[in-house]
C-alpha cells in the first residue's frame, strides 16, 4: 500500500496541471451553458456546421472540474483529516458526474427515456451530428463514467498497485477516446461511413477529456508503480496497439448501434410503408361501400360503409402516432393524411346527398369526382411508398458499409496488432535475454564492487535518493560503530554524525547537499565523525550521485576515510615546518655535490639572497672556507658521525664575511643523501667573547688597584679571588687565603649565622642581600674586628654558582656618623620649633582669608540691597512715564549703578580666582551668538564715538562645550577697553580656529581697535590686578585695572593663555585661546526663540497670588510694585516667621524668599514651609544679595528652586518668575 503522503509528495508537480485543467474545464462548462442559455452558437460548438456540447455534458464537465480541483489540493495538504474531507468533495462531485453519465449509457442500451436529455434546454430536432435531441454522444457518456472511477481511485487514502494501475489504464482509455473523437473531425471519410450515424463527441468536448484524463492521470501517477521501462519503439508499439484497440472498439460499439439504428428504421418504414396501405385499403372499402349505397340504397352497404369509415380514421390516427417522434415522417404522414381526410368526407356528402334523394345525373358526378379524389390519394400514397422503398435501401446500404467497414477496420486493425504484438513480443525476448545478460553481469560486478568496497581502506556507505542506508563495507562499520545489518533502512543522519572539529556544530547532510546540487559534495576540512560507541575521528570525505543511465539520482555513495593521524603528521609536519621558517638561525639543504636545494627564512635573511637564487647556488658561493678537495672527505666523516659542528665564515650578497656556527646533519630518505645544515650566525658572540676578554682584562686592572677589598667565592664558601685591598684589609696575603673557608674573615660570633645563609642562598637561588648593601663586621689576621660595608652579587658558570662581595671600611664613617648623630638631634630640636611658628602663622592666614572672604561678602552684600532699590526704583520711574530730561538722569543713574555693581562683581571674581574657588560651568555654547551678544552690548557706546563694530568668524560646529558666562565675560573685557581706549575708527572681534580633533577644538579670539595703543614698556604688568598701562589713563579713562587679570585667569582656566601686540598712536590686538570640549550627540539650535517674560507672566498667571518674603520694604515695595504690574496678586512677609504663617494661612502659586532675615532665616523657613501640605512643589525662588556659589548650594539644598541675585532688573525678574511656574506647571 502507498500512504497518502507518499503520493502527495509525487504528485506536488503534477498539481499545478491539474489545477490549471480543472479551472479551464469549469470555465468551459459555464460558458457553454451561457451559449445555451442565450443560443450563442460559437459558444455551444467551435465552429459552424460542428457537433455542439449538450447541455448536461457541460454540467459534467463543471462537476469533474471541481472534483479534479479538490484532488489537485491533495498534493498540499499533509493533514490527513483535511486530506479525507477534500477526497470526500472529490467522490460526490465526481460521482455525480459519473451516474449522469451511466444514466445515459443505459438510454442507448435499454433504449429508454428518464427525462434527463433535455432537462436544463430542449434541443430542436435535426441538429448536426444528434441522434436523440439534447443527449450526449455515447462516448461521452462512457468518458464521465472512467473519469469518476479514476478520481475515485486517484483520491483514496492508500492507494494500492492495482487501483493505480487501474486509474492509469481508465484515464489513458478516455484519452484515447478523446483523441479518436478529434480524428473524427480530421477524416471525413469514418463520417461518409456512418460514424455520425449516432450523436458524436464534440469537439471541445474531446479537448477538455485529452485534458482531463491526462490531469488524472499525473494525479494518479506513482513512479514506484508506473515507472516506465520500455524503450522508445516498444513504447511506440505499446501506443499503436492501444490506438488500434481504441479504434476497433470505438468502431465495433459505433457499427452495432448503428446497425441497431438502421434496423430500428427499416422496421419503422416497413411499417410505415404497411399502415399506408392498410389505409388505402379501408379508403377503398369504404368508397366501394359508398358506391353501392348510392347505386342500390341497401343498407347494408350503409352499414359496411360507416364500418369501412371509422376504420380509415383509426388507421390515421395510428399513422399520427407513428410519427410523433419524426419530423420526416410526420411530413410524409401530412401529405397522406389531407387527401384521405378530403376523401372520407366527400364520401359523406355523397351519401348525405344519397339519402336528401339527389339525382342520378348529380350523384353520379358526385361519384366521380369521388373516383378523382381517390387517384390522388392513391398517387400521393405511391410517391411515399417509393420514397420510402428508397430510404429502406439506402438504410440497407448503409447498414452494410457499416458492416464491411467495421469487418475491414476489425480485421486490419486485429492483424495489424498482430504484427505489432508478436514484433514487440521478439523485441521483448532479446531485450529480456539481454536484461538477464546485465543482470548476471550486474551480478559479478556487483561482487566485484563488493570485494572492492571490503578491501579497500577507504570508508563507503552507499543511500537511496531519501537518504537511507542501503550498503556500507567493513571500514564503514568499523569507523562509525555501526553494521550494515543495523544501519540498514536508518538515515545517514543517525549512523553517519559528523560535526565542525572547531565549533563542534552539527555538518550539513551530504546526501541532502547532493540531492539539492545534483554533483560531487566535499566536506569542509577538520570535520569529526562521531561513532556510535562514542569515539571522534577526523574524518575527510566526499558524496557523489548515482545516476541512472536516464541521468536521475538513485542514490548517493559517500566515501570518506579516517584521517585522524594524517592530521596529526601534517600538524607535526607544518609545526616543523614553521619551526624552520620562524627559527633564526639559516638552514641549507646540502647534496653530497655541494649544491644548495633547500634553504629557510633566515638563510635568505642573513645571506640577502631570495629563495629561488640560493637554490641555484653551492657551499662555495656562501662558505668563505670551502675546500672543493677536502669536501668529499668532510662529507665522508658526517656520513658515518652523522653529526658534526665546526665554526666557518659565510658571505653575503653584497660579499660582507660574518662567523657562523655549523651543526651539519646527516639525512638520508631513499636514494637520496642530504647534509641538513644548521647555521648560526656567531658575529655578536664573537664580539661578546672580545668584549669578555677586554673586560676581564680590565675587571683584573680593577680588581687590583681597587681601594675596596674584592671577594669571590663558590658555593661551599671557599675563596678563589682575593685582591691586593684585601690583604691590606684582612693582613693575609693571596697564597695564604685563596682555597680556605671565608669563615676565616668572619668573626667568630657571626659563623652560625654566615653558614645557614650562604646556604639557604645556594639551594634556593635567592638573590644575596636583594641588591643592597649592608654593614657587617670582619675579623683581621691578628683578631681585631672592623666596620664593613658589604655589597654581594652572584653568578653562575659551567663551573657552578659563585659569590663576589665588595666590602669596604667604614672605620671613619662611623666615627663621621656619631658626630653627625649630635648635629641631627640638635636639628630636630629647631625643626620642631620652626614648625610651631608655621602653624601659628598658617592658622593667622586663614583667619585673615576667612575675614577676607566674610568682608567681600558682606560688602557685596551691604551694596547690592541699596542697589536693588535703586536700579529698581529707577525701572519703576520709567514704567510710569518720564520726560526726555528726566530719562536721560535715569540713565545715568542706571549707568553708574551698573559700573558700581562691575566693579563688585570684578572683585568677587579676582577675589574666588586667587582663593581657588571659582569653578566653569559646562553646557553648550554658540560662538557666533556669544560674539553678537558682545556687540549688542557696546553698540550703544561705539554708536556714540562712531565707531564701527565688526565681527569676523570662522565657521565652527555647533556642538561645543564650556561655560558662555564667562567665556562672554572676557571676551566682553576686552571690548569694552578697545571702545573705551578708540576715539575713532573700528573694533574688529575675530574667532580663528587653531587646532581640531574629535573630542576638541582650540579656538583663539582676538580684539583689535584703532585706539591710543600701548608702550612696549607697559605690556608685562597688563594682566596683573589693579594695574593699568599708565596711571594718568586711570585718571583720563576710568577702571580698576581688574578685566584684563580677570580675563587671563579665566582663560588658563579654560585651557588657553593670553597675550597682546600693539603700536602706540595705531592701536592694539587683545588675544586669548580657549579649548572647548565636543558634544557628541544632538547639536544644539544656533539661535533661541525670544519670549517676552513679563507680557507671558500677566497672559497666564494674572490674578495668581504670590508671597513676596524680605526683610527691606524697599525690595518688598519693588517687588510688589512688579507684581501688581502684571495683574497678580501680592503678599509680603518681614521675616520668615511671618512667611511660615502666610504660607499656612493661604495659597500661593510661588515665593520670593530673601536668605538672611531676623527672627527665621530664609533657608530655616524654606524648609518649614516645603513641610506644609500643597507646598511640595510649589516654586521658592531665593531672593538674595548673596552671590557666592556657596550661598546657591545652601538655598538649593534647604528646597529653593531658582535662584535672583539683587539688584535685578524686571527682564530678570519676570523671565526667572515664569521659568519657575513652567517647570511647576509642567
Amino acid at each position: 500500500m502507498i500512504s497518502l503522503r507518499q503520493a502527495t509528495s509525487n504528485a506536488v508537480p503534477a498539481s499545478r496541471f491539474a489545477t490549471l485543467t480543472a479551472f479551464l474545464t469549469v470555465v468551459a462548462g459555464v460558458m457553454v451553458l451561457v451559449g445555451w442559455a442565450f443560443d450563442i452558437a460559437i459558444l455551444k460548438s467551435i465552429l459552424p456546421g460542428w457537433v455542439s456540447m449538450k447541455a448536461n455534458t457541460a454540467v459534467c464537465f463543471i462537476l469533474i472540474g471541481v472534483a479534479l480541483l479538490f484532488a489537485a489540493r491533495l498534493a498540499s495538504v499533509p493533514d490527513p483529516q483535511r486530506a479525507a474531507s477534500l477526497f470526500r468533495f472529490t467522490r460526490a462531485f465526481s460521482g455525480l458526474a459519473g451516474l449522469i453519465g451511466l444514466l445515459t449509457l443505459s438510454e442507448y442500451i435499454f433504449g429508454w427515456d428518464p427525462g434527463i436529455d433535455q432537462w436544463l434546454f430542449i434541443e430542436p430536432a435535426g441538429t448536426v451530428g444528434t441522434s436523440n435531441p439534447g443527449r450526449m454522444a455515447p462516448e461521452t457518456a462512457f468518458c464521465f463514467a472512467a473519469l469518476a472511477v479514476a478520481l475515485w481511485l486517484s483520491g483514496s487514502a492508500y492507494k494500492s498497485r492495482l487501483k493505480i494501475l487501474v486509474a492509469a489504464n481508465v484515464n489513458l482509455l478516455v484519452a484515447a477516446l478523446a483523441l479518436a473523437a478529434m480524428l473524427s473531425y480530421a477524416t471525413p471519410v469514418l463520417g461518409a461511413y456512418g460514424w455520425f450515424g449516432l450523436t458524436i463527441m464534440a469537439m471541445h468536448t474531446a479537448i477538455l477529456f485529452t485534458l482531463l484524463g491526462m490531469s488524472v492521470l499525473r494525479i494518479c501517477w506513482m513512479p514506484d508503480t508506473l515507472a516506465w521501462a520500455f524503450d522508445r519503439k516498444a513504447t511506440a508499439a505499446f501506443l499503436s496497439c492501444v490506438a488500434l484497440l481504441a479504434i476497433i472498439g470505438l468502431t465495433t460499439s459505433r457499427a452495432q448501434f448503428q446497425l441497431k439504428a438502421t434496423a430500428h428504421k427499416i422496421a419503422y418504414s416497413e411499417k410505415a410503408m404497411g399502415s399506408n396501405m392498410e389505409l388505402m385499403l379501408e379508403v377503398l372499402a369504404a368508397q366501394s361501400h359508398t358506391r353501392g349505397y348510392v347505386i342500390t340504397g341497401d343498407e347494408g352497404m350503409m352499414a359496411n360503409y360507416l364500418a369501412a369509415k371509422a376504420d380509415s380514421y383509426a388507421k390515421l390516427e395510428l399513422l399520427r402516432k407513428l410519427v410523433v417522434d419524426n419530423p420526416h415522417a410526420q411530413r410524409e404522414f401530412a401529405k397522406i393524411e389531407v387527401p384521405a381526410i378530403t376523401l372520407l368526407n366527400w364520401l359523406q356528402q355523397v351519401i348525405d346527398a344519397r339519402q336528401s334523394g339527389v339525382g342520378a345525373d348529380e350523384r353520379n358526378t358526385m361519384v366521380r369526382h369521388g373516383e378523382s379524389l381517390l387517384k390522388n390519394l392513391t398517387d400521393t400514397v405511391d410517391q411515399i411508398d417509393i420514397s420510402n422503398h428508397r430510404h429502406v435501401e439506402q438504410l440497407q446500404l448503409v447498414a452494410n458499409n457499416v458492416s464491411n467497414t467495421s469487418f475491414l477496420i476489425i480485421v486490419t486493425g486485429t492483424l495489424t496488432g498482430l504484427l505489432i504484438v508478436l514484433t514487440t513480443i521478439f523485441k521483448l525476448n532479446a531485450v529480456e535475454n539481454e536484461r538477464k545478460r546485465a543482470l548476471a553481469k550486474l551480478k559479478h560486478s556487483e561482487q566485484n564492487l563488493a570485494i572492492t568496497l571490503h578491501s579497500i581502506g577507504d570508508a563507503v556507505i552507499v543511500t537511496d535518493p531519501e537518504g537511507r542506508v542501503t550498503q556500507m563495507n567493513p571500514t564503514a562499520e568499523r569507523l562509525s560503530g555501526w553494521t550494515l545489518t543495523d544501519a540498514m533502512g536508518h538515515r545517514l543522519t543517525e549512523v553517519f554524525r559528523i560535526i565542525n572539529a572547531t565549533t563542534r556544530v552539527t555538518v550539513p547532510d551530504p546526501v541532502q547537499l547532493v540531492m539539492e546540487r545534483g554533483q560531487v559534495v566535499g566536506l569542509a576540512n577538520h570535520t569529526v565523525l562521531l561513532a556510535r560507541s562514542g569515539e571522534e575521528y577526523q574524518i575527510a570525505d566526499s558524496a557523489a550521485p548515482i545516476r541512472n543511465p536516464e541521468g536521475k539520482i538513485v542514490g548517493v555513495v559517500l566515501v570518506f576515510s579516517d584521517v585522524t593521524e594524517k592530521y596529526r603528521a601534517e600538524d607535526a609536519l607544518r609545526l616543523t615546518r614553521f619551526s624552520v621558517e620562524a627559527a633564526s638561525d639559516a638552514l641549507f639543504w646540502i647534496t653530497p655535490d655541494a649544491r644548495i636545494v633547500d634553504v629557510n627564512a633566515a638563510a635568505c635573511r642573513t645571506l640577502g639572497y631570495s629563495r629561488e637564487e640560493l637554490q641555484h647556488l653551492s657551499v662555495p658561493d656562501v662558505d668563505a672556507h670551502y675546500n672543493a678537495a677536502l669536501w668529499p672527505q668532510h662529507f665522508a666523516e658526517l656520513r658515518r658521525r652523522g653529526s658534526m659542528t665546526f665554526e666557518s665564515e659565510q658571505r653575503t650578497k653584497d660579499g660582507r664575511l660574518f662567523p657562523v656556527e655549523i651543526v651539519a646533519n646527516y639525512v638520508k630518505y631513499g636514494d637520496e643523501e642530504r647534509n641538513c645544515a644548521f647555521v648560526r650566525d656567531i658575529t655578536e658572540r664573537k664580539q661578546a667573547e672580545a668584549r669578555f676578554k677586554e673586560y676581564m682584562e680590565s675587571y683584573r686592572a680593577v680588581t687590583q688597584s681597587a681601594n675596596d677589598a674584592i671577594i669571590s667565592i663558590d658555593s661551599t664558601g671557599n675563596i678563589v679571588r682575593w685582591n691586593p685591598a684585601s690583604e691590606r684589609f684582612f693582613g693575609y696575603t693571596e697564597d695564604e687565603i685563596i682555597g680556605q673557608e671565608i669563615s676565616m674573615i668572619v668573626p667568630q660570633h657571626y659563623h652560625t649565622r654566615h653558614h645557614e645563609g650562604l646556604q639557604k642562598r645556594v639551594s634556593d637561588g635567592a638573590s644575596p642581600l636583594g641588591g643592597k648593601s649592608v654593614e657587617v663586621s670582619g675579623r683581621r689576621k691578628d683578631g681585631s674586628e672592623f666596620p664593613l660595608e658589604l655589597s654581594v652579587a652572584q653568578w653562575k658558570t659551567e663551573k657552578g654558582l659563585f659569590f663576589t662581595g665588595i666590602l669596604r671600611d667604614i672605620t671613619e664613617r662611623k666615627l663621621a656618623e656619631a658626630e653627625l648623630e649630635k648635629h641631627r638631634n640638635h636639628l630636630e630640636a629647631m625643626v620642631e620649633s620652626r614648625t610651631v611658628e608655621l602653624a601659628l602663622a598658617k592658622e593667622a592666614a586663614e583667619a585673615a582669608n576667612l575675614a577676607k572672604s566674610a568682608f567681600l561678602a558682606n560688602m557685596s552684600h551691604e551694596i547690592r540691597t541699596p542697589m536693588n532699590g535703586i536700579i529698581g526704583m529707577a525701572n519703576i520711574l520709567r514704567r510710569e512715564g518720564v520726560t526726555s530730561k528726566q530719562e536721560k538722569r535715569l540713565d545715568v543713574i542706571d549707568a553708574s549703578a551698573q559700573h558700581l555693581l562691575s566693579v563688585i562683581n570684578n572683585i568677587l571674581d579676582i577675589s574666588k580666582i586667587e582663593a581657588g574657588k571659582f569653578t566653569l560651568d559646562e553646557t553648550p555654547i554658540i560662538v557666533s551668538s556669544l560674539m553678537a551678544n558682545v556687540c549688542s552690548i557696546l553698540s550703544e557706546r561705539a554708536k556714540a564715538k562712531n565707531i564701527r563694530l565688526l565681527i569676523e568668524a570662522e565657521h565652527l560646529p555647533h556642538n561645543l562645550m564650556g561655560d558662555p558666562t564667562r567665556l562672554q565675560q572676557a571676551l566682553l573685557n576686552y571690548a569694552t577697553n578697545a571702545v573705551k581706549f578708540t576715539e575713532q575708527g573700528t573694533v574688529l572681534l575675530r574667532t580663528i580656529l587653531q587646532e581640531e580633533t574629535a573630542e576638541s577644538l582650540r579656538l583663539r579670539f582676538e580684539v583689535t581697535d584703532t585706539g591710543i595703543g600701548i608702550a612696549p614698556q607697559s605690556l608685562p604688568r597688563l594682566f596683573s590686578a589693579f594695574e593699568q598701562a599708565d596711571n594718568s589713563m586711570n585718571r583720563k579713562y576710568g577702571g580698576t585695572g581688574l578685566g584684563l587679570a580677570i580675563t587671563k585667569r579665566l582663560a588658563e582656566l579654560m585651557g588657553g593663555e593670553v597675550g597682546v601686540e600693539s603700536t602706540p598712536g595705531a592701536g592694539s590686538t587683545f588675544w586669548f585661546t580657549v579649548k572647548l570640549k565636543k558634544y557628541h550627540g544632538a547639536t544644539f539650535a544656533s539661535t533661541e526663540a525670544v519670549v517676552d517674560a513679563e507680557m507671558e507672566v500677566r497672559r497666564r498667571y494674572a490674578g495668581q497670588r504670590i508671597l513676596v518674603v524680605d526683610d527691606e520694604p524697599v525690595n518688598r515695595e519693588i517687588a510688589l510694585i512688579q507684581l501688581e504690574a502684571v495683574d497678580m496678586v501680592a503678599d509680603t512677609a518681614e521675616d520668615g516667621a511671618e512667611a511660615v504663617a502666610m504660607a499656612r494661612k493661604n495659597s500661593y502659586v510661588a515665593i520670593f524668599m530673601d536668605m538672611q532675615m531676623p527672627k527665621l532665616n530664609g533657608l530655616e523657613a524654606t524648609q518649614e514651609i516645603r513641610q506644609l501640605a500643597g507646598y511640595r512643589d510649589t516654586p521658592i525662588i531665593a531672593m538674595t544679595a548673596n552671590v557666592f556659589a556657596d550661598d546657591k548650594i545652601q538655598c538649593l539644598n534647604a528646597g529653593m528652586n531658582d535662584f535672583l541675585i539683587k539688584p535685578f532688573n524686571p527682564d530678570e525678574f519676570f523671565a526667572t518668575l515664569l521659568r519657575s511656574l513652567s517647570r511647576s506647571a509642567g
